[in-house]
């Protein structure tokens, strides 16, 4: 089977798999996709699909946010309401990203049947371990990023020795000097902090695109082998 026809055959099974609906926003039509899965699948499927619904959802209005909010920002550089709210939203939107995507590895990790540890487990679900959280913001993030990858089964390649990670972690810390305001200088966010969270904001959306995009390959690479295998 030539490359052509491969990728006929992937999109051929990814038109009949989407066509079950198992993706549909109507839980009826959902359920009768699941229905057609293999029995000992559905029960994680359905898991699966509930979390990876909420997420999107989440993960969609904070990304909106930030780039309607940094839109404004640009178009009216000087205006310390619109950079304040700007970094709010940048945090909410770095916060809503980690948390998404632990979800979305602790569900597939269910779906898959893969056996988390308890600091994987405890970690994808923001529980405490000892009673304390064990990693701080820099790590989390990286920690983040790393286990959805295993899960996922694809190469890591996100370069966090770049220096728009750097900016990422502390355009995030500014966030707490504008949220626990203790004069009127430290509430100002200056120019180069505003470039900065735009350099940061920017890496966080391709970073995140590279990471499922990533992930996708891994998918259409998985089906190519079955086809192989199955010829």
């Amino acid at each position: 089977m030539n490359e052509i026809e491969t990728q006929k055959k992937i999109d051929e099974i990814s038109e009949q798999f989407n066509s079950l609906g198992i993706f549909s926003d109507d839980s009826s039509v959902r359920e009768q996709g699941i229905a057609a899965l293999k029995q000992e699948f559905q029960e994680d499927a359905r898991k699966f699909l509930n979390r990876m619904k909420k997420t999107n959802l989440l993960l969609t209005v904070v990304m909106s946010d930030l780039q309607r909010v940094s839109m404004e920002s640009r178009n009216n550089f000087d205006d310390q309401f619109r950079r304040r709210t700007a970094i709010r939203a940048f945090a909410a939107a770095v916060d809503g990203s980690v948390f998404c995507l632990k979800e979305l590895t602790h569900a597939a990790a269910g779906l898959k049947k893969i056996q988390l540890n308890e600091e994987e487990d405890k970690f994808l679900l923001d529980e405490k371990i000892d009673g304390k959280h064990h990693l701080g913001f820099k790590e989390n993030f990286k920690r983040t990023f790393q286990l959805f990858a295993q899960i996922m089964n694809f190469p890591y390649a996100t370069n966090f020795d770049r220096h728009e990670f750097s900016a990422l972690c502390e355009t995030f810390k500014l966030r707490h000097q504008l949220m626990h305001p203790k004069s009127f200088l430290t509430f100002c966010v200056t120019d180069d902090q505003a470039k900065q969270a735009g350099e940061a904001a920017e890496w966080l959306h391709n970073e995140i695109q590279k990471l499922f995009d990533s992930c996708n390959k891994k998918i259409n690479s998985n089906i190519e082998k079955e086809l192989k295998r199955s010829n």
